[in-house]
Formats: C-alpha cells, structure tokens, sequence
C-alpha cells in the first residue's frame, strides 16, 4: 500500500517544496506521520500519514482528559488521545498503521439519503464525497446528508463554501427531496417538516455513538461542522464545545513544532 500511495506522495512533496521554496529551505520542511513523528524523505511512511491530523488533534491537547469529536468537512470521527491502536481495517484488508485511538462514525457529512426496505426515508453506506459534492453546491446530482443544512446561513459562512452554494443546486435538492418522498411510505409533501425530521434523525445518531463509543467520561467536539451538529451536546455537563474552523490543521501544525523541538 506504501507503494501504492508514493507515486502521489511524492507529487505532492513535490508541488509542497515548488510552493514554499522562496519561503523555506527544503531541507527545514518536515512532514508527520500517524504516530506523531516527523520525517522528510523516508520512504513507508506514506499509509502512516493518512492519519497524521486525527491522531495530531488528540497529540496536540495537552489535557489529554476528554476525547474528542472532530466534525469536520470529509469525516466524522471520534479520537481518545490515552490510547493507541495499531490496526487498520483498510478497504484491502487490515493494515497495520500505530496511531492515536480512532473510530470513524456510521454518520458522515456526505452520506446518501435513500429509502430502506420499509420504504422510509434512511441514510447509505455509501458517501458521495466532495467530487462532484453535495447537491447544494451545484454540481453533485446526488442527495448527501449535509443537503439537509443547505438553508442554514452557517453552512454557507464556512470558509471554502462561502462562495459556492449554488441557489439552483439548493432546489434541485428539494425537488429530488419531494420526489423521493413520495414514493416513500410517508409520502410527506411538508418540505420544512421533511427536512426537520431527517436532521434530527443524523443528529441524534451523531450524538448516541460517540457517547457508546468515547472512552472517557469528558468529550470535546470541535471541527467546521461543529456550529451545524454540536447543538445536541449543549446540555451535556460532560462536553465542551469549540467552534474552530481550522483545528486539524492547527493542531498539525502544533503538534509539528512540539515535535521538532524534541528532535532537536
């Protein structure tokens, strides 16, 4: 998989080192692996750096008392920084990567919304990803679970999507929304009410599994996403809730620092 994954890797350092070569020495840029250690030009590290952010945000919070649950744009997941794991049950196969505690939530931001046997509105397996994305940027052709907030102005003020919400795209989600409706066993035409319910069903998931799943007794949400799905934890005495857009990247960054510090 290492093999794999290097022909890109390496494009990528490449355009990295193009990018910031009036900046920077190549020499001094150093990247992070899933474990939290830097290196530059090793090889079999590239599986390792997929990783690299999640387990960054749990290496970054010094407290290292609360799990975190990180909401953001391409994932949900929920990471316990007191804990290690050394297995990844990849799309091949289990693959082993060490890295911080993680699990991936069954909801995700750009999962299909489809009807189940019972002829009832559910969410898929199956996510849409940001290539074409979500309907309500315009270009996506398929319903995906972060539709549901297309009306809501904090979407729309996210950095990245603030200049890309296509009205069009928005209505061809309610048009494929009432569609599907009414063939479904509900056959409810109350668009507002549809789309209330169908939030509030992806919300209330969000919040039972990472609760069934976090190790400690203390939770932090955070991520761009956390203004659209943190409202649920407010009154959880447990939980704290930080609004930080770009949080994986800072504590990438940080936690870089820390690390080349201690190398030094």
């Amino acid at each position: 998989m290492n093999a794999t994954l290097s022909g890109v890797f390496a494009e990528l350092k490449s355009e990295l080192y193009a990018g910031l070569e009036s900046a920077i020495d190549k020499k001094d840029i150093h990247f992070l692996d899933s474990a939290g250690d830097l290196f530059q030009d090793e090889t079999q590290r590239e599986v390792g750096s997929l990783f690299a952010s999640l387990s960054a945000l749990g290496l970054a919070d010094s407290s290292n008392n609360a799990d975190i649950l990180y909401l953001g744009l391409e994932q949900f997941a929920l990471i316990s920084p007191s804990q290690w794991e050394s297995a990844w049950q990849s799309p091949w196969g289990p693959v082993e990567v060490r890295r911080l505690k993680t699990h991936t939530l069954g909801i995700q931001p750009t999962l299909g919304i489809q009807l189940n046997s019972f002829g009832r509105f559910d969410f898929s397996n199956q996510q849409e990803a940001w290539e074409p994305g979500p309907m309500f940027l315009g270009r996506g052709q398929k319903m995906s679970l972060l539709d549901l907030w297309s009306d809501n102005n904090k979407l729309s003020k996210i950095s990245g999507l603030e200049d890309r919400v296509s009205a069009q795209g928005i209505q061809r989600f309610k048009n494929a929304l009432l569609t599907l409706s009414k063939i479904s066993s509900l056959r409810d035409t109350d668009l507002h009410h549809l789309t209330k319910e169908l939030q509030s069903l992806s919300v209330q998931r969000l919040a039972m599994e990472s609760r069934l799943r976090r190790q400690t007794k203390k939770l932090k949400v955070t991520g761009p996403l956390a203004p659209l799905f943190a409202n649920i934890f407010k009154k959880d005495p447990h939980t704290t809730i930080i609004e930080q857009e770009f949080c994986e990247s800072e504590s990438t960054a940080l936690w870089g620092a820390q690390a080349l510090k201690g190398a030094l």
